[in-house]
């Protein structure tokens, strides 16, 4: 009985990595080739380089329609995000769908997306040649994401989650509209940009990456 006790306290810190016992706070690890985690950049370096999908994530999350929400708290330190990264070269696709009223009426991927509480929204910067895909994460309060945290337990018995939603619908509005802006005047950078890069956030991280970033 007391080998099996030990088993699982060790097991945990085996699965790991010791490496991150190591880590502190002004230190950024990185698992390379799927080995073990090692030192990669000072937090700085690391936080000069990720700040964009850091704050896209925020963005994402601070859905203004969302009732379940968290509200940000907004400070001179620590602005809205849509303003923060519009304010620095960065473009958000308002065609694709924001869950949000438009003169011409919602996207048809929005209702699907309202239903399952999928929020996503994508940046670009020609001048970084990067795009950014972001999703917000969990709400605490929302039936909807546990449904979607819990996937593999729900999904064999018909459940119909954020993720199915997400290829089913926004996937293939993504895809459309991104292959449409690379043919518009200006826009042949796409063509070459860096693969869309995926931000998310859970419902805690929003206020530590603002702090952070």
């Amino acid at each position: 009985m007391r080998i099996h006790k030990f088993a699982v306290l060790v097991l945990p810190l085996a699965l790991a990595g010791c490496a991150s016992l190591e880590q502190t706070e002004d230190q950024v690890f990185k698992r390379h080739s799927g080995g073990q985690l090692a030192y990669w950049m000072p937090v700085q370096q690391g936080a000069a380089m990720h700040w964009p999908y850091a704050w896209a994530a925020l963005a994402a999350y601070q859905d203004e329609y969302d009732p379940k929400r968290k509200p940000l708290a907004v400070t001179p330190a620590c602005p809205e995000p849509h303003a923060y990264l519009t304010g620095r070269q960065w473009q958000l696709w308002d065609t694709l769908p924001l869950l949000r009223d438009k003169d011409d009426g919602r996207h048809p991927a929005a209702a699907p997306m309202r239903a399952t509480h999928l929020r996503a929204e994508v940046w670009s910067n020609s001048v970084e040649n990067k795009v950014i895909v972001a999703f917000g994460g969990t709400a605490l309060t929302s039936l909807q994401d546990w449904k979607s945290n819990l996937r593999w337990l729900l999904h064999p018995l018909g459940s119909h989650d954020a993720y199915d939603v997400l290829t089913e619908h926004f996937v293939p509005a993504f895809r459309k509209e991104y292959l449409r802006s690379s043919m518009q005047p200006g826009q042949a950078w796409l063509k070459t940009a860096e693969r869309p890069f995926t931000a998310s956030t859970t419902a805690e991280r929003p206020l530590r990456a603002c702090a952070r970033f």
